[in-house]
């Protein structure tokens, strides 16, 4: 059987498209994830002067250096709202352990027991313990978490800030508004024609460049 120049060709095309489906079937597909990336693990200084066990919830403003290596620092939160990570293993004081801080996705053993599945959990203050209903991380189902940082609460003035100035907001939590336990510093910049936010107004504030600052406000 002879076959002419035109039929060759096809036959050429066809092999090479059998190949290279060949070659795709046997790619590893990538895993597929709903979240933007995995957080990973962390170093930390237990720097609260006695052991922190794993679950705990840290405090981590601040790094440090442990031996010639630069680490976050962690501590119990107290009461003025911060940055906080997951304790991921038993840290004595002043030893390195390991915790998850960032923002993504995070498999972690353990639930939240009788927390609801979707529920979003934070830090207590002055307390190594989770608050149900604030921010920090979300509890999506056995062993699976999404951790992201605060950057957007809201909360009522302490007592009157003028326009340019900064003042002290108590954070609140959940549905109707329960005292969270915590305090931002928050800069009220609205323009010359608004006026101060009175003391007991609801205000709304976001982190912009690690300063908190007041979005909107109560009328």
């Amino acid at each position: 059987m002879q076959f002419d120049a035109q039929s060759l060709r096809r036959i050429d095309k066809a092999v090479l498209k059998s190949e290279r489906e060949a070659q795709f079937r046997r790619r590893p597909r990538p895993k597929y994830t709903p979240f933007p990336k995995e957080v990973q693990p962390l170093q930390f200084r237990n720097d609260h002067g006695s052991t922190i066990q794993p679950g705990s919830i840290i405090k981590t403003d601040s790094l440090v250096d442990f031996e010639g290596q630069t680490v976050l620092k962690g501590v119990r939160p107290d009461a003025v709202l911060g940055d906080y990570a997951i304790v991921l293993s038993e840290t004595p004081a002043n030893k390195l352990g390991t915790c998850l801080k960032g923002y993504g996705f995070a498999e972690i053993l353990g639930g939240m027991g009788s927390v609801p599945v979707g529920t979003t959990v934070g830090p207590t203050a002055n307390s190594f313990a989770w608050q149900a209903n604030f921010e920090g991380f979300a509890w999506l189902g056995p062993d699976y978490w999404f951790v992201y940082p605060i950057t957007r609460v809201y909360g009522v003035a302490a007592g009157a800030i003028s326009r340019g100035s900064s003042g002290t907001v108590n954070v609140r939590s959940g549905q109707f508004g329960t005292e969270s336990g915590f305090t931002i510093t928050a800069h009220h910049r609205f323009g010359s024609t608004t006026p101060a936010i009175d003391e007991g107004r609801e205000v709304e504030c976001e982190k912009v460049n690690n300063t908190w600052v007041i979005s909107a406000a109560q009328c």
